[in-house]
């Protein structure tokens, strides 16, 4: 059994496939039409797959036999709505909504699969996430809608622009986390674990603050400033964020690129001045960004963003 075989038609039209020899059935769950009676039984006569597929309205999950025997009793009609809804939701805040050409979704189904081996935990890489045994159980059960953090960041990491600078690579992921969590009405995460409190304020409290070196604020405490962005200005502060970034295609050579065209892009996009922020988080770059920032001739926000928490 060499694996599973997939089928993309250059047009729209239906194809025949013919196999020779040697192919082998395997488990298959669409949603809408396979009942969860007629997943059993598939599982119990195509023992010879070591592999399963599930396919959603936007998603397509993996696992093997095994797993699949061992999730034999969950709602996987309930599991693929809720993958479905989180491509939605992440997609949303992206900015994907179809407006422009450069703003449509892919019109591929996004794969989340099991993968053999134990490390990493889990992991995204190009239109798809793939989980370890071990974290499997927070992608293909119904953890995926109370404590599914870890697919909602691999699949958030599929929105990350090229203005993510290094430090922030396991940072801007977490907005689409933050996202997903919203949506599923649980509380943020940077509020449950306190990060504001510990994170935030006792850094914001230093003299002198380096945004991307400090030792103990930390990712969470770093996704604090995306997340006071988003309270100052709502969740269009990032869909119109990441569109602009779509449509103007920059090229950022490096690091330093990278937080010029996000400070000058966020002040953009809010219409506002956000000098006092960026200084009060201690973004390390130098006085010409702010003087391209005063050039815009914005306005100062009638609150101070920095001074937001949940």
């Amino acid at each position: 059994f060499g694996g599973l075989i997939y089928v993309r038609p250059e047009t729209s039209a239906s194809v025949n496939v013919k196999f020779v020899s040697g192919q082998k059935n395997a488990p298959y769950f669409k949603l809408g039409k396979t009942t969860e009676a007629d997943w059993i039984k598939q599982l119990d006569a195509l023992a010879e797959a070591p592999d399963v597929l599930l396919e959603g309205k936007l998603v397509m999950m993996v696992m093997s036999r095994q797993r699949a025997i061992e999730y034999k009793d969950e709602d996987h009609a309930a599991i693929l709505n809720a993958a479905d809804s989180i491509l939605s939701w992440e997609a949303e805040i992206a900015g994907l909504d179809g407006s422009k050409p450069e703003h449509r979704r892919s019109p591929l189904r996004f794969l989340m699969t099991e993968t053999d081996g134990t490390s990493p935990y889990m992991y995204a890489t190009s239109y798809r996430t793939a989980y370890s045994p071990d974290g499997c159980p927070f992608a293909f059960t119904k953890k995926i809608m109370s404590e599914g953090w870890g697919p909602w960041h691999e699949i958030g990491h599929q929105h990350q622009q090229n203005w993510t600078w290094n430090e922030v690579i396991e940072v801007t992921v977490n907005i689409f986390s933050l996202q997903a969590e919203r949506k599923f009405g649980l509380t943020s995460r940077l509020k449950r674990e306190k990060v504001w409190a510990k994170n935030m304020d006792p850094y914001l409290a230093k003299p002198v603050r380096n945004y991307n070196t400090d030792p103990n604020l930390g990712a969470f405490g770093r996704l604090c400033m995306f997340q006071q962005l988003r309270l100052a200005f709502g969740d269009s502060f990032f869909k119109k964020l990441h569109q602009k970034a779509r449509e103007e295609k920059p090229p950022l050579p490096n690091d330093a690129a990278r937080m010029r065209y996000f400070m000058l892009t966020a002040c953009k996009v809010s219409e506002k001045n956000l000098t006092v922020f960026f200084q009060r988080w201690g973004m390390p770059v130098p006085q010409s960004v702010y003087d391209e920032i005063a050039a815009l001739n914005l306005p100062s926000p009638a609150a101070e963003p920095s001074a937001l928490r949940e």
